[in-house]
């Protein structure tokens, strides 16, 4: 019985571990975006094109910094405005912001409905980084995905932080299977026979 609890501890202790050390994701991020008196970025946009690059998943917030605008979504080349079901902040008073978290690739063009002719922008959002597949099943080999190591430096297997992680997680593992294995004699003493 005691065998079972310290191998079911020392496993479990092993999935947290490496669920640690391999399931985290990159975080999406937010970007600014300054409205102010007649400009999107910056006072050097009054009457041009504010363009902001983003990923897939991404979100861009509005920051009214100065007087009442809006962050309107148009068609393309800015024709139809506003595009009917596109996003749209109403009236934003200065000190507010309003936020949109941008999930498909593509360019979004917008613009403030208070001054349309001086205020413009693009967002134009970027795939997101696939993350590293499997091998495939058919057979066929995957491509590499990480660089020859140079000579004299050893291969880890991943950037520097995580190996180290995952080594401990199979050290916790290997070390259950060793306790089961041995009976638990590692966890406690032999007893003394009468």
């Amino acid at each position: 019985m005691r065998i079972a609890a310290a191998f079911f501890i020392v496993s479990v202790t092993a999935v947290v571990v490496g669920a640690f050390a391999f399931g985290s994701t990159a975080s999406a991020d937010d970007t600014t975006v300054d409205a102010g008196s007649n400009w999107f970025c910056s006072s050097q946009y009054d009457g041009g094109v504010c363009d902001t690059n983003i990923t897939a998943g991404d979100t861009v917030t509005w920051n009214f910094i100065q007087g009442f605008h809006t962050a309107t979504q148009c068609g393309a080349d800015f024709s139809p405005c506003p595009l009917s079901g596109g996003f749209d902040s109403d009236i934003v008073d200065p000190g507010l912001t309003y936020s949109r978290t941008f999930d498909t690739a593509g360019t979004y063009w917008y613009y403030c409905a208070l001054h349309p002719s001086d205020m413009k922008g693009r967002i134009i959002v970027a795939e997101a980084t696939p993350s590293p597949t499997a091998a495939p099943t058919d057979g066929a080999t995957a491509a590499p995905t990480q660089a020859a190591t140079p000579a004299g430096i050893p291969a880890t297997g991943g950037p520097p932080g995580e190996s180290g992680v995952a080594t401990g997680a199979l050290l916790a593992l290997g070390a259950g299977l060793l306790i089961a294995g041995t009976g638990g004699f590692v966890l406690a003493p032999p007893r003394r026979r009468a």
